[in-house]
């Protein structure tokens, strides 16, 4: 695969990567003068920690299946690396949210 074709395959996950830290974002707005935000982050931050590590497996599984017609169609774009680094991505973004909340949630 030449470096403009990987560089591509990589913008794919990209994209709705970026429309999760947007969403985030807003979350964390809207949680953070919440009274258990500390317990919300915590969950957050598990959830988070606990799909680092299986980011590798998880994107070998979900880049091979190409049963539906547009998530078929964007697994193939994407591709098995970056099918890891879409997972590795939410994990990174939830332990973050995560993160911030148990550091600036009310009690």
């Amino acid at each position: 695969m030449n470096s403009d074709a990987a560089k591509k395959s990589l913008l794919w996950p990209l994209l709705p990567l970026l429309f999760m830290v947007g969403g985030m974002t807003f979350m964390l707005y809207v949680a953070v003068p919440l009274p258990d935000s500390k317990l919300i982050g915590g969950f957050l931050l598990l959830i988070g920690v606990l799909n680092a590590p299986f980011s590798r497996i998880l994107g070998r599984f979900y880049s091979r299946t190409s049963a539906r017609p547009f998530v078929g169609w964007f697994w193939n774009q994407c591709g098995e690396k970056g099918a890891q680094l879409f997972f590795l991505g939410i994990a990174v973004i939830l332990a973050l949210a995560g993160g911030i909340l148990v550091i600036f949630g009310s009690v």
